[in-house]
């Protein structure tokens, strides 16, 4: 991207508690001072990225206080409550670079090449180790040949989903852990959710050689949240219908679509879990609201190649879980 020398090119981190982070690019695409911007969505409400601006007062407040970092509230037509980050130069974009998730830079490549110019040695240099930890970590995570996500790969799938409706199902197959067959029953079956598990009787099948057996599901508080809209949503399709939508949604964000199938968000939260509470009692747990009368089905989901970063990133959709 190329600037003229009147632009001055800056990192933003850009926060609201009001609105999304889809919102928040509109915003930020109207901005009179914004001429260029390589941003991406970290979350459902938080922008980071690369901008450059012209006649920007705050700028040029960062450039008179020597400071390279300035946080403030900021005040829009709406009043979205946002919060700004600006980072312009030395010791404070490190420092920033390192919180990010990896994610970030499958979305940020262009912005090396966007503010390079102005940045210090040892910026580039943080940079330049992030992407080859990125890379280190997007190959992808197969047990017996089903897909497993990283955090962050579920993330980007989701985000590339158009509706609503689609998102409130793969989210509640998620985080519920339930067979596809056993969620196809559920969201018909509203009463077995009794706000804060769910409860599957003892019942014969379609296929009347297999039985469900009863168990309660426990269920992290944003499963919970996320229940309240599943049943209003249209039913799932067939297993065949799911398989595709997952590759079709995964080719859209740019990720290999290898292994996945509605056994997917089952042995994923399966993974997540023993790697996130990684104890003795949440493996009994995690048998019983699966459905498991021995270990020998999570083997699989054991000694998955997880991350710090990826165990940080579980927090937001299995914290409390354990509770």
């Amino acid at each position: 991207m190329k600037r003229n020398s009147q632009e001055v090119a800056h990192f933003v981190d850009i926060v609201s508690d009001k609105v999304s982070a889809e919102e928040l690019t509109r915003e930020l695409q109207n901005s009179s001072d914004v001429t260029e911007r390589e941003v991406a969505s970290v979350g459902s409400n938080r922008l980071v990225g690369a901008v450059a601006s012209s006649d920007c007062h705050v700028c040029a407040s960062i450039i008179d206080s020597k400071t390279g970092y300035f946080i403030a509230p900021a005040i829009t037509e709406k009043d979205w409550g946002m919060s700004y980050k600006f980072f312009m130069g030395g010791d404070a974009i490190p420092q920033f670079l390192q919180g990010l998730p990896t994610l970030v830079w499958r979305h940020l490549r262009e912005m090396i090449f966007f503010v390079k110019s102005d940045l210090t040695l040892s910026t580039l240099e943080i940079m330049t180790e992030l992407e080859q930890q990125e890379e280190k970590t997007t190959e992808p995570i197969l047990s017996s040949g089903v897909r497993i996500l990283r955090p962050r790969e579920y993330e980007l799938i989701r985000e590339a989903i158009k509706t609503e409706d689609n998102r409130t199902k793969l989210d509640a197959l998620l985080l519920t852990g339930l067979r596809y067959s056993e969620a196809q029953r559920f969201q018909e079956r509203m009463e077995w959710f009794d706000g804060n598990s769910i409860h599957l009787p003892e019942m014969v099948t379609i296929n009347s050689r297999r039985k469900q057996k009863e168990r309660w599901v426990r269920l992290s508080p944003r499963c919970i949240a996320a229940l309240t809209h599943l049943f209003e949503a249209r039913k799932l399709p067939s297993w065949r219908g799911w398989t595709l939508n997952l590759k079709r949604w995964a080719v859209t964000a740019g990720i290999d679509p290898i292994g996945l199938s509605p056994k997917t968000t089952r042995k994923t939260l399966e993974g997540w879990l023993i790697f996130f509470y990684d104890n003795p009692g949440c493996v009994l747990h995690l048998l019983a609201s699966q459905g498991y009368t021995d270990t020998s089905h999570l083997k699989r989901c054991m000694n998955l190649p997880f991350t710090a970063q990826d165990k940080s990133e579980m927090t937001a959709w299995i914290g409390g879980w354990d509770r």
